[in-house]
């Protein structure tokens, strides 16, 4: 996480000096006596305008008065907020101002406390009421969340002692504390007063307030041409995963053999979705391509005569298959759910 510590007064100083880890930006008449600091030039609303920017989480060492101010021009949302902390110049209080969860704001608060010896102010009700954090969950098992409206919803229910169905068709994750497993999507009904499901099946219709988890455990195998555009490949893979009733968000990698490294469509594909690109080579492909079925046109110009396929079922440690070898607009895509060796 990178950090930034946002001083103004002497004693403020002295406490961020204490911090490590941290750029730290300071009136000019204190930065003389610290070294390595910045001094803040252009002005502090201004200032943070580009820190809000640039880094994962900022601290002030000022009012809480002051932090609010500066950064409430910037605001977007709890997903892509950085997280902020304020700490008084008399180090008695660390507060976590925005981004507590995913931002992981209440995290460092703690951190700043311990160090400095302040006390933590933390006034998330899931936290203080010690209840489990839809956001938080997401976050810290790299899952994505689908209609975020419902977070809070879900946030509610179990801060008020409701029932709120959990289901997963990935046994490895553990049921959650406070959340009642069901064994089917069909099985949520309004004795919930909300759900969340875990799975890559596409949303549906629920009968109550709902969040989707999304792992990101598809691989999507790609043959194209040269030269395609990324927003061709990327309309192929939504259209594929609509024909394999999956998420789109739900594919987490993208793949294809080795002579494509260089295709920026591919790339820029692989960045618009947050997925990872990998690329395999004609012997490795060789090796899995005798199970599919073959193209004597397509063996001529690369020397195998399935990719797109071949490179899914590589990919995912020849994991279960979602779609076979599909043709989109001139794109060749396969899909496949990872699996273990």
């Amino acid at each position: 996480m990178s950090t930034v510590i946002i001083a103004l007064t002497e004693d403020g100083c002295r406490i961020a000096e204490d911090l490590e880890d941290a750029d730290l930006y300071m009136p000019s008449r204190y930065a003389v006596a610290y070294s390595g600091s910045y001094s803040i030039e252009s002005g502090l609303k201004a200032l943070t305008a580009e820190l809000f920017r640039g880094y994962d989480a900022l601290i002030f060492i000022t009012a809480v008065g002051i932090a609010v101010r500066c950064i409430s021009p910037y605001l977007k949302d709890k997903y892509n907020d950085p997280a902020v902390v304020v700490i008084d110049d008399m180090g008695k209080f660390a507060i976590s101002l925005l981004a507590g969860h995913i931002g992981g704001a209440n995290s460092l608060t703690k951190q700043v406390a311990n160090i400095i010896g302040a006390c933590p102010v933390i006034t998330t009700s899931t936290d203080n009421h010690g209840l489990w954090a839809v956001d938080l969950f997401a976050d810290e098992h790299g899952l994505k969340i689908e209609n975020k409206r419902d977070v809070k919803t879900v946030s509610t229910a179990l801060i008020n002692g409701e029932r709120v169905a959990w289901y997963t068709d990935d046994p490895s994750i553990e049921v959650p504390f406070g959340l009642y497993n069901v064994p089917g999507i069909s099985d949520i009904d309004k004795n919930y007063s909300a759900a969340v499901l875990c799975t890559i099946v596409a949303a549906r219709q629920m009968p109550v307030p709902a969040v989707w988890l999304r792992q990101p455990v598809v691989s999507a195998g790609i043959g194209c041409r040269r030269g395609e555009k990324s927003c061709n490949i990327e309309k192929a893979i939504y259209e594929a995963c609509g024909m394999a009733g999956i998420s789109f968000n739900a594919v987490g990698r993208i793949c294809s053999i080795d002579i494509k490294e260089n295709e920026s469509g591919l790339k820029e594909c692989a960045s618009n979705i947050g997925a990872s690109l990998h690329f395999y080579s004609v012997e490795e492909i060789k090796m899995v391509e005798h199970l599919f079925s073959l193209s004597a046109f397509v063996s001529s110009k690369v020397g195998v005569g399935n990719v797109a396929q071949s490179c899914a079922y590589l990919d995912s440690m020849r994991g279960e298959l979602l779609l076979p070898k599909t043709i989109i607009n001139g794109i060749t895509i396969s899909l496949y759910r990872r699996g273990t060796l």
